[in-house]
């Protein structure tokens, strides 16, 4: 199987992947929020969405420019809004971001790949950090993301890839590892060798359509075979516009992303 292009830059920023978190949640909320995933999304009360999604792009902007107190300055404004709607504190702010703003896809999973004991530093100021944004504690949630990205630094990764692709997958909430719900283990003999489709959105980046369960539902054999146009994917979001298939999906034991431009044959694996 070839490895899979990394999505074009047109699409790399608004819509994935995921940022997870880790923290004291409770088994049943770490199932939940891996499970359904979006329940937040887009979906907080009055005017709360767009003061988050305004704190989450800020709080974005300030990773690339490292602005350590900003970062942490957006981070407790975001935790004030989840403790108003009722959010665990260590849900993936990507999962309560509206998707024309969440990143979610586009990035290659750097877990493994530190040089030398980066990844116990890492693995150490992730899960503190964690901690941190439960006391909603600004100084430490500074310190410990000025750490990461150190690391980051250290290792060429870009500075808004999600901590989740670089931290070890036991220090992440209920063991989430990309998409997979809390217990998928990719050793389990049930779920081994089999296609899952994780996530799939069709469109141009603020005009999507999620048609992972489209895509599912056409595997045949642990595969799927399919010209991508509206059609196929089931209706047309972008009027006017060249769309994209973008698909995250898990296959014997591997989780692999694709990007097929409208008109193309999408092949899996």
């Amino acid at each position: 199987m070839n490895q899979l292009p990394r999505v074009s830059k047109a699409l790399s920023a608004p819509l994935i992947l995921f940022a997870f978190a880790f923290g004291l949640v409770t088994t049943a909320n770490a199932q939940n929020w891996n499970s359904q995933g979006s329940q937040w999304q887009g979906r907080l009360r009055g005017d709360d969405q767009q003061r988050f999604d305004n704190y989450y792009q800020k709080w974005m902007q300030n990773r690339e420019r490292r602005d350590n107190g900003e970062i942490a300055s957006m981070e407790v404004r975001m935790l004030d809004l989840y403790e108003h709607n009722g959010i665990p504190s260590d849900v993936p702010y990507e999962r309560v971001a509206s998707p024309n703003v969440a990143p979610s896809y586009g990035y290659d999973d750097y877990r493994g790949r530190l040089r030398g004991d980066d990844q116990n530093r890492f693995d150490s100021y992730y899960s503190r950090w964690l901690e941190y944004r439960k006391k909603k504690d600004r100084e430490q949630i500074a310190s410990m993301e000025g750490r990461m990205l150190d690391v980051y630094a250290h290792n060429n990764i870009p500075l808004t890839t999600p901590y989740e692709f670089v931290a070890s997958p036991n220090v992440v909430p209920g063991g989430y590892r990309h998409g997979r719900d809390r217990g998928d283990d990719d050793s389990d003999h049930e779920h081994h060798g089999s296609l899952r489709i994780l996530q799939a959105f069709y469109g141009v980046p603020g005009r999507q359509s999620d048609v992972a369960g489209r895509l599912q539902s056409m595997a045949r054999d642990n595969g799927i075979n399919v010209r991508v146009n509206n059609d196929s994917m089931g209706s047309d979001p972008a009027p006017g516009s060249r769309k994209q298939l973008y698909v995250v999906y898990s296959y014997r034991g591997q989780q692999r992303s694709v990007t097929v431009d409208e008109g193309q044959e999408l092949q899996i694996p």
